[in-house]
């Protein structure tokens, strides 16, 4: 399926209901004791919201051991389930991650546990003499800190290294540094284990026996089938770490392994031990051994990691993928895997990942590049995660079109919990699954991204430009900060604004990493293109490099000296292969060389350029991204918007997530082609206008800030195609206001949240009212217990208690202003005694709240005035405290800390309803709306403002569609006169009820479990409420058709890319 890719064509078939292979996949955490029931009810939940399938990946809270007999029989019966549904059962190697220890089996063995190299000017004591005394300890069962290396004596002139000399052995003087390798140390994280030697191939295959051996033991004959591929997360090598100031006195770690000194003279014959301080300071020549140093570490890492797995799987007939560890950057590639695309080579599905929304367009280029020069699928993306519950459907898809436009078609969800039990719901909200309220809704964007995915993943690139991956040239500045920052900065800034420059500038391009160039044996020039893998390119661009490999420079002179264009962006590369190369001028002299800017570059080349797009000033569009493929009988054109920013009337860039701005885009393209618009929304095609000649087509079209555009380009044969008439024109009457609603439906109880609690412990002291979350860890501290965050031990990891020491009691103050029934939820009420006002509560739940884990427990009525609710919790270090929850019908009124129950409100206005007794509600909830209409006419709704991922619209009971995106209209057909029910429902999100409602830093991105434990000025015990439903009175919006001869000013458009 995506292990042996073929280049298709797209049947029509598939554009129309999209198969489960273009559909996402999103990472299902297992993060609770599992239950066959519960799992098999959540494939179903999958199915509805329009998945192609679902990673099995194990998160924090998982409580069924690890690839263990039970796990094992639930995962065969997923697959089975997922079969029987049509979909598909993707593989997740390791339990949470990085990939590679095998949840902790694999490294209880010392040999295979990560290593590094230890420079310190501190003696240790700790650790053995050298490597033979090392693995006698081993031998013994001990468990060593590492060994002594050598030690050298380090002079620095002016901060630049001068000399230095070998030591034998270790001393604390002045101007003498101790290398030790050392065994990193065990870390709850990796499940009171440590990471894995990836540097070490042999631990690499123990990692491949435990997880994937396992997995086919079980499953195999279902790999390549309904189990396409098994993805790897975030593989690694320690940091690699530098000094700060040339001067310092400081530990630094850098990647090592117990044999990579015999591999690097094995290569490059010399002893890096023996020039090691060259990789860490400065010197008046090139940082030739801190190059050769990080290139073996990175042929290392990549082959005994990723190439190994990759071998393993293409054996057993299953997909590689996944993403590698700190891709953003030139300097996270170096400090974490070298160099990414290295790794990526041997992925079948080349990933990367997004993290907080942003826009990282160089690490999908990486992942587009070489998968497309592997010939293969196309490239993946772990999406959406640490975007928090309130990351709306706009989101979603402005997200998603970016990246299809630039290469992903296979989207990974980040994150559908199984659970929200304990620690598990602040893994990285929000949860897209069935705990959150528009979950049934989300088939719409599934369905959207299928389609775009069976065009985009038809036929071969269209790609003319190749540029030379900088990477290797940063290592050769990847020194003291004091004296290279301005370097490293420099090359960030040129890689990155290259980047922008090309994608915003509609110049598709592929980057090429060196390493993987050198292994092309054949010309360099075959009379298409330069040659990369299955690629070839008109133009090179060489950007601002320090240094070239020797191959890649005769690769560059070959191509050059047959015709190529090659473009030096700002200087020559100085050095080949790290260092000084005194035919090192030669490729300048053929080439030239041009100012690294972005005019330029972009002149230079416009005789490349496939695609154009003009706003209606004449000005080209800066804020889209493309991607062009060509199949036997026509194109695929796509394009999307890259950011929701617009240029306004002083030509400053400005948000517009919320504005319905239209652009009016004029797209050039070469060949005179007929143009039909794939409405990836609907499903539907029409053909649109153009103008051809002198072998160009042009076309306009309007489109919204959400809007992407799939066009099918095929050639004229005759000089003329056949166009669809433009729709009836029609001309705006009137503009309404919709009147204010005379009742509004909760779809769930509202809520009051109980987070703030006095406590003891057994029968001590009652002690004062804190956070829920902070007591906990309190506690957790005076007892021993590792405190409760996302880094703790898995639970199948801990011994199970018989029972619990201790008694937390917890005693909540709820205030009323009436007598009122409520039901409280609650985690573990079975084992929680509940006293309400002195009265003993049954606590026998009555179904869940939000999450199965969540119970709903009846409470007595709750009095006027002050109430007390108090839970006895058996208490101990796998004791699960957590807010609890106060549901009911009637109002909540906040003030500050201060919550108090008031009476429901009997009727409701547009505006923010945290405001009108629902602070805390985070459901669905309807509108109900009278509308009058005195004419038969074409009516529009027309609600942009409101709090949600979307609206959801009924005239009389009758589902009209879904308001989401720019313009925020939708449709309600031609209506006759009279008065039709209008009912609006307000889709929710988790925030006010499970958000990080006492973080006060707005800036705060980092949505994981420490954005609820903040401290300090980052934390208040106010509530931070965000808005809620419709907080402005939505238009309707009346037309009537056109008229001969009557003004247009305010006509509906004749055709859009895409209807939102």
């Amino acid at each position: 399926m995506f292990l042996h890719h073929k280049p298709e064509k797209m049947r029509q078939e598939d554009f129309k209901n999209p198969p489960a292979k273009f559909r996402g996949a999103p990472f299902w955490a297992w993060n609770c004791k599992l239950e066959k029931e519960m799992l098999r009810r959540q494939i179903g939940y999958f199915k509805e919201m329009g998945m192609g399938g679902f990673h099995m990946h194990c998160r924090t809270g998982m409580d069924t051991e690890y690839l263990g007999q039970e796990f094992m029989d639930l995962a065969e019966d997923c697959n089975e389930t997922a079969k029987k549904n049509g979909m598909l059962c993707w593989l997740y190697d390791e339990d949470r991650y990085a990939s590679g220890f095998g949840g902790g089996y694999v490294t209880r063995n010392i040999r295979f546990r990560e290593r590094y190299l230890l420079l310190t000017p501190e003696v240790r004591e700790d650790t053995e003499p050298d490597y033979r005394h090392f693995e006698e300890s081993c031998e013994k069962g001990k468990e060593p800190a590492g060994y002594y290396l050598c030690s050298y004596r380090v002079t620095l002139k002016d901060g630049i290294l001068s000399e230095y000399q070998v030591l034998e052995k270790p001393a604390g003087e002045e101007n003498i540094w101790n290398a030790y390798l050392m065994i990193d140390e065990k870390s709850s994280w990796w499940n009171n284990q440590t990471y894995v030697n990836t540097l070490d191939p042999n631990a690499l295959k123990c990692f491949i026996e435990t997880t994937h051996e396992r997995y086919y033991e079980r499953l195999g004959e279902d790999f390549g089938k309904s189990i396409p591929a098994i993805f790897t997360d975030e593989p690694q090598f320690m940091q690699m770490e530098n000094l700060s100031f040339a001067g310092e006195r400081r530990a630094l770690k850098f990647p090592f392994t117990d044999d990579l000194e015999e591999s690097f003279r094995g290569k490059y014959g010399y002893s890096l031990l023996e020039h090691f301080p060259e990789v860490v300071w400065e010197q008046t020549k090139p940082a030739t051994v801190r190059y050769h140093f990080i290139d073996h570490l990175t042929d290392r890492f990549s082959q005994a990691y990723a190439g190994q797995i990759s071998r393993w799987c293409e054996n057993h007939n299953i997909a590689m993928t996944g993403h590698m560890k700190g891709e953003e950057t030139l300097k996270s590639q170096t400090v974490f895997t070298g160099e990414t695309m290295r790794s990526l080579q041997y992925f079948h599905i080349p990933g990367h990942d997004v993290l907080c929304d942003q826009r990282d367009y160089p690490t999908a280029k990486m992942a587009q590049s070489i998968a497309r020069q592997m010939g293969r699928y196309g490239a993946l993306s772990e999406t959406y995660g640490v975007t928090n519950w309130d990351f709306d459907f706009k989101g979603h898809k402005m997200s998603g079109d970016w990246q299809a436009a630039l290469g992903i078609g296979v989207r990974v969800h980040h994150v559908s919990w199984l659970s929200m039990r304990g620690e598990a719901k602040r893994d990285y909200p929000a949860s897209i699954n069935y705990q959150s309220p528009w979950y049934r809704e989300y088939s719409l964007l599934e369905t959207y991204f299928g389609r775009v995915n069976a065009a985009l993943t038809s036929g071969s690139p269209s790609v003319k430009v190749g540029i030379i991956h900088p990477v290797e040239s940063f290592w050769m500045v990847f020194g003291p900060n004091d004296q290279t920052s301005e370097r490293q900065l420099a090359l960030e800034e040129g890689y990155r604004n290259l980047c922008d420059w090309l994608t915003f500038g509609l110049i598709d391009f592929d980057y090429i990493s060196e390493a993987v160039l050198e292994k092309e044996s054949g010309p360099a020039f075959d009379g298409q293109g330069f040659v990369m893998g299955q690629m070839r390119y008109q133009v090179i661009l060489v950007p601002g490099c320090l240094t070239l490999r020797s191959s890649t420079r005769k690769r560059l002179e070959e191509f050059a000296q047959n015709g190529g264009t090659v473009l030096i962006l700002g200087e020559a590369p100085c050095w080949t292969d790290g260092k000084e190369d005194a035919c090192a001028g030669r490729l300048e002299k053929i080439c030239g060389t041009i100012p690294f800017e972005r005019g330029a570059l972009m002149r230079r080349l416009e005789p490349f350029r496939d695609v154009e797009v003009l706003l209606e000033d004449g000005s080209r569009a800066d804020n889209l991204v493309y991607q062009m493929r060509t199949d036997e009988e026509g194109q695929w054109l796509f394009i999307a918007h890259g950011f929701e920013k617009l240029r306004d009337t002083f030509w400053s860039m400005v948000e517009c997530r919320d504005y319905p701005y239209m652009e009016k885009l004029h797209i050039h393209l070469k060949g005179e082609v007929s143009l039909t618009v794939y409405d990836a929304m609907t499903g539907e095609k029409r053909q649109i206008p153009a103008h051809r000649r002198n072998g160009r087509t042009e076309t306009e079209v309007l489109l919204g800030i959400h809007d992407s555009l799939l066009l099918r380009l095929e050639s004229v044969k005759d000089g003329s195609d056949k166009q669809t008439e433009e729709g009836t024109e029609w001309i705006q009457t009137k503009r309404l206001r919709v009147p204010q609603p005379w009742k509004i439906s909760r779809e769930e109880p509202n809520v009051l949240i109980l987070d703030r609690a006095s406590y003891r412990i057994d029968e001590e002291a009652w002690q004062p009212e804190d956070d829920i979350l902070r007591l906990d860890n309190i506690c957790r501290s005076r007892f021993g217990y590792p405190p409760k965050e996302e880094a703790g031990a898995q639970p199948w990891t801990i011994r199970a208690e018989t029972d619990f020491p201790h008694m937390l009691s917890l005693r909540f103050t709820v205030k009323s202003t009436l007598d009122t029934t409520a039901d409280l939820a609650l985690e573990d009420p079975d084992t929680t005694e509940i006293i309400v006002n002195g009265m003993s509560v049954n606590h026998s739940d009555t179904g869940w709240y939000v999450d199965e884990a969540i119970r709903v427990v009846k409470l007595p009525q709750l009095k006027k005035g002050t109430n007390l609710i108090e839970l006895r919790i058996p208490y101990g270090e796998k004791a699960n405290v957590e807010n609890c929850y106060l549901l009911g019908d009637f109002g909540v009124e906040n003030t500050g800390r201060e919550n108090l129950l008031i009476p429901a409100r009997k009727r409701y206005v547009f505006g923010d309803l945290t405001r009108q007794g629902m602070p805390f509600y985070g459901g669905n909830l309807t509108y109900h709306c009278s509308l009058e209409i005195t004419e038969k006419e074409e009516v529009r709704l027309k609600a942009q403002y409101f709090e949600g991922p979307l609206l959801g619209v009924t005239v009389n009971k009758k589902k009209m569609g879904i308001i989401a995106f720019a313009p925020y209209e939708l449709s309600l057909g031609e209506l006759d006169p009279g008065v039709y029910e209008l009912e609006i429902t307000a889709y929710g999100n988790r925030y006010n009820t499970f958000g990080q409602l006492h973080n006060c830093d707005e800036n705060y991105s980092w949505f994981a479990s420490c954005s609820w434990r903040t401290k300090g000025d980052r934390y208040c015990e106010e509530y931070l409420t965000k808005r809620l439903g419709l907080w402005a009175a939505p238009e309707i919006l009346t037309f009537r058709k056109k008229d001969t001869g009557t003004d247009n000013q305010d006509k509906e458009p004749a055709h859009r890319g895409e209807v939102s």
